[in-house]
């Protein structure tokens, strides 16, 4: 029953993920052309602003997803919306301190830290103001999604990701006929926000129709949801952090005009995420009712969520690197190509060691230590920060690239390890981050050393054969290998009797 689920609501996150995708490839070209590669950039300091403040929610989002988890598995259903109101006004007021501050800061910023230049100081300043008034609708609608996550309505917390998601790219497009101002384009999406956050009001109510009979604030639920989402809190600021301060260092050492050369890749390659994304988040909920209890049925779930993800990303993104240059290519042109080929490869390491990292990190944090997953970014950081620094200066974007990777391969070592101490009946282990780095090394080597491209597509045929063959006898039982056969054997069977 728990795989079943994990594969319904993992279906669910796919579908309300990848539209967006799409979307994204199509529109962002579009952008470049109507705003010019620096506003573009600025642009994209914007929607990581919004990605990273949301998760400043004081862990509540995720600590709400597992409680309300655990409860609904309990059938102790009576203190939820207790909890969930207290959770929302914990992140209510650390949101709204914190925009006033971005706000009141927002011109040094644009100076001193993006370095803009001097004919877009007032835009990007205007756009930041604006940005920090929408933060505490970001983090309201991060509560809203974890009630609902824990509540198993990924169905629900989809419907509402496809058309917010399609805000995102197509409202400022469909601005920017009449107008090319930045501060305009960044009004528009922060209507989408508020928006967005009333429909997740909605959904919860939809749920709970209760919800807002009565609100209420309570200590002892804030007390669980802090001692829970304490932890999640550090995780939630340095993570994203992480993630994000490349672009920023880039802006600071290099020149923000750069910024398009490494973000526009990125911003299409981490959409990737979304397969990743999608199976954890289905993932947590079940992990968080069951480790405690059934841990054996918990490790099985956990490891053929992890090989079949991290087999089918590390196939994608070992695509990516052998045709990256033909990929902008087509997508961007011959400039774009030759300027971020090789950031595109790079990220792409980083992007499939990650989706392999997000794994442990969900199990370890369902298992109650959060507290893990905090000290390894606070180990992290400054490590991260040094070499960000250092190889930006030497080899610019591509550096930058560099250093992000080396640091996913970093975290998702430490991260396997850990999780294997806290559950010894998993199987997925650090041997399966070192496999993934070997099949990247070849690949870098093919895509530099096959110039044909006919050769390249022969060895990433060969690869994707012996992928498909992993996948199938390394994360399907017995039975299920036979069920599947019987399937497509009734389907072919089918097709020629039509």
């Amino acid at each position: 029953m728990a795989m079943r689920s994990l594969v319904i609501n993992t279906g669910w996150n796919v579908i309300g993920q990848f539209l967006p995708l799409f979307v994204a490839v199509w529109a962002i070209p579009l952008l470049i052309n109507g705003v010019g590669t620096e506003r573009f950039g600025i642009l994209t300091l914007i929607w990581a602003f919004i990605g990273y403040f949301g998760l400043l929610d004081m862990g509540v989002g995720r600590a709400l997803t597992k409680i309300v988890a655990d409860r609904h598995g309990a059938c102790q259903t009576e203190e939820i919306e207790t909890l969930e109101w207290t959770g929302l006004l914990l992140a209510v007021v650390p949101s709204v301190v914190g925009g006033i501050l971005v706000a009141c800061y927002a011109s040094p910023i644009v100076l001193h830290v993006l370095k803009v230049s001097p004919q877009l100081q007032a835009e990007a300043a205007t756009s930041i103001v604006l940005m920090a008034g929408a933060l505490p609708f970001v983090v309201c609608t991060t509560i809203f999604r974890g009630i609902l996550e824990g509540s198993q309505r990924f169905d629900i917390v989809n419907s509402l990701r496809i058309p917010f998601g399609l805000f995102t790219y197509l409202a400022p497009l469909a601005f920017l006929s009449y107008y090319t101002s930045l501060s305009v384009l960044v009004a528009v999406l922060v209507v989408g926000q508020v928006l967005g956050c009333v429909a997740h009001l909605w959904g919860c109510v939809r749920v709970q129709p209760s919800l807002l009979k009565k609100i209420v604030f309570s200590r002892n639920a804030a007390g669980q949801l802090l001692r829970l989402g304490g932890w999640m809190t550090v995780s939630n600021v340095l993570g994203p952090l992480m993630t994000y301060l490349d672009r920023f260092i880039i802006s600071s050492l290099i020149s923000l005009s750069l910024i398009a050369f490494y973000t526009t890749p990125y911003e299409v390659i981490i959409k990737f995420w979304i397969i990743p994304a999608a199976v954890c988040g289905a993932l947590f909920p079940i992990l968080s009712s069951k480790l405690a209890t059934e841990r054996e049925n918990a490790a099985r779930i956990y490891d053929v969520g992890t090989l079949a993800t991290s087999s089918l990303m590390c196939l994608f993104m070992v695509g990516v690197v052998l045709f990256a240059q033909e990929i902008l290519t087509l997508w961007l042109g011959v400039e774009f190509a030759s300027k971020s080929a090789d950031v595109l490869r790079l990220l792409a390491v980083g992007v499939a060691l990650n989706t392999s990292a997000r794994f442990p990190f969900a199990l370890l944090q369902a298992g109650g230590r959060a507290d893990l997953t905090a000290k390894f970014h606070f180990f992290e950081l400054p490590l991260y920060i040094f070499s960000l620094v250092v190889l930006t200066s030497i080899y610019g974007i591509t550096g930058a690239a560099i250093a992000w990777s080396m640091r996913i391969i970093v975290d998702a070592l430490i991260l396997f390890k850990f999780a294997k101490k806290l559950c010894p009946e998993i199987k997925s282990t650090v041997f399966h981050v070192i496999i993934v780095t070997i099949s990247f090394v070849g690949a870098f080597v093919t895509a530099y050393a096959v110039a044909e491209l006919i050769g390249r597509l022969a060895i990433y045929t060969l690869a994707t054969m012996i992928m498909i063959i992993f996948i199938w006898k390394n994360t399907l039982t017995l039975s299920e290998r036979t069920s599947l056969m019987l399937f497509f054997k009734k389907v072919s069977i089918g097709d020629g009797l039509k």
